[in-house]
């Protein structure tokens, strides 16, 4: 990890309202069972409290959906990860 100090003023832009991915891990692992869902025009605070309530006994992972710059659609981990991908 590395930590440096930074200029909040070199932002050009903000999001306030997001997608987001989240994933339900149930059973034994490795090869858990998932379902996922993607929760739009959220913040991440009201995404993880969504997660948590419907967690019950399942792992849960959250991600941002994001772009690249071709366009393609990706995952920016929050919270964990996806728990069947191999170390």
């Amino acid at each position: 990890m590395h930590v440096a100090t930074s200029d909040e003023r070199d932002i050009l832009w903000e999001r306030h309202r997001n997608t987001f991915r989240v994933y339900f891990f149930a059973g034994p692992g490795p090869g858990y069972s998932v379902s996922t869902f993607d929760i739009a025009d959220a913040t991440f605070s009201e995404t993880n409290a969504w997660a948590n309530d419907e967690a019950g006994d399942s792992r849960y992972s959250i991600a941002l959906v994001s772009s690249d710059e071709h366009g393609r659609r990706g995952l920016i981990w929050l919270i964990g990860h996806d728990l069947n991908d191999v170390p």
